[in-house]
């Protein structure tokens, strides 16, 4: 029996590979600031889901500076990825509004092309540009339904819990950046575009709370997804 225990674990790992959902992510440091996508992975794996994540995110890099690199292109249609979701700055502004509809469209054709499913990830304005969320809410919200793809909705779950929750801190000192907590709150948006279905009741504050302070605003955040 000793001797099949690799085997079985081989085998175990192979068929779990087989399944998983790879996703590419593509964005800055609002994607990359405490390992989002890693934190994505942990939560998927307590729901009993498997990523296989790749990211390509860069400093104060747009959807624009990603598409004239190149480097995506070649990812997306050398890999089969189950989806693509990218991000850049708020992009309340004309040119910001723009650049998420041109090169956003760009990106989701692509995907669409390699058979994965191309997703927008709203984020949120700094403190000091807070006056411009909804212009932020409405250009993603218009771009995923120009380009006919999905958007996770991060922003918009950003901005009810900033303003209704006082003892969450999503913010780093910087008040642009997410905390660890702002993180992991993006996290259960994203699991919630990528497994629907998923029962986020049955994960555990001890499991998290790494992420997020006290299991008060962990169970409400639970409970707002879970009816989102």
């Amino acid at each position: 029996m000793r001797k099949l225990l690799p085997f079985a674990l081989s085998l175990f790992w192979l068929i779990n590979s087989a399944y998983a959902q790879k996703v590419l992510f593509i964005g800055n440091s609002l994607t990359y600031s405490n390992d989002l996508p890693g934190i994505v992975e942990e939560l998927a794996k307590d729901l009993g889901e498997h990523i296989d994540s790749q990211c390509i995110c860069l400093p104060n890099y747009g959807l624009e500076d990603h598409w004239n690199d190149g480097l995506i292109q070649g990812l997306i249609s050398k890999n089969k990825f189950d989806y693509v979701i990218f991000q850049q700055g708020p992009s309340s502004q004309s040119y910001g509004r723009s650049s998420l509809i041109d090169y956003g469209g760009k990106i989701s054709k692509l995907a669409i092309e390699n058979d994965a499913k191309p997703a927008y990830f709203m984020v949120w304005p700094s403190v000091q540009y807070y006056q411009t969320f909804e212009g932020v809410i409405k250009n993603h919200t218009d771009a995923s339904q120009l380009n006919k793809v999905l958007l996770v909705r991060g922003g918009e779950v950003w901005k009810h819990f900033h303003e209704n929750f006082e003892k969450l801190s999503l913010y780093q000192p910087d008040q642009f950046h997410p905390s660890v907590t702002g993180s992991f709150l993006m996290a259960l948006v994203h699991i919630k575009v990528l497994f629907p279905s998923s029962d986020l009741t049955s994960l555990k504050y001890r499991k998290f709370k790494r992420w997020i302070s006290n299991e008060e605003s962990f169970n409400q955040m639970i409970e707002v997804l879970t009816n989102l």
